[in-house]
């Protein structure tokens, strides 16, 4: 998953690994200038940019191996939970769709709220491979 706040962002699902943290994926993640994140098939952040520090001040460390809505803890614009047990984006990028949720907010590290596009990007193996 990624975000665009003042900053865009972009993560990577690999569905010939059957997760989303390739090693091809995780370097286009770490060279992005977007604010990006990577997790894995359980929804634990494998992947975390400096863009990405910048926009929600965590460290990478303070990020990887936690699950994602422990982290970002997002809503909808209109306050409902986005990062639930069922997360809508999950199952998009499990049938291989992207996801988007416009216009919704992640709690930066200092606890308050920033504003954010949520968007996912697909990557199959022939991309990963090119």
């Amino acid at each position: 998953m990624a975000w665009r706040g003042g900053e865009r962002g972009v993560a990577m699902y690999d569905p010939d690994l059957g997760g989303f943290a390739s090693d091809t994926a995780v370097a286009l993640l770490e060279s992005a200038s977007d604010a990006a994140f990577a997790i894995d098939p359980g929804l634990t952040i494998v992947g975390w940019n400096g863009a990405a520090c910048r926009l929600l001040g965590y460290a990478p460390e303070e990020t990887l191996g936690k699950h994602c809505s422990d982290v970002l803890q997002s809503v909808y614009s209109h306050g409902e939970p986005l990062c639930v047990p069922s997360c809508e984006g999950l199952r998009c990028i499990r049938r291989f769709q992207t996801f988007a949720a416009p216009s919704c907010y992640v709690r930066h590290k200092d606890g308050g709220w920033v504003r954010v596009n949520l968007e996912s990007v697909v990557m199959s193996g022939r991309a990963r491979d090119a």
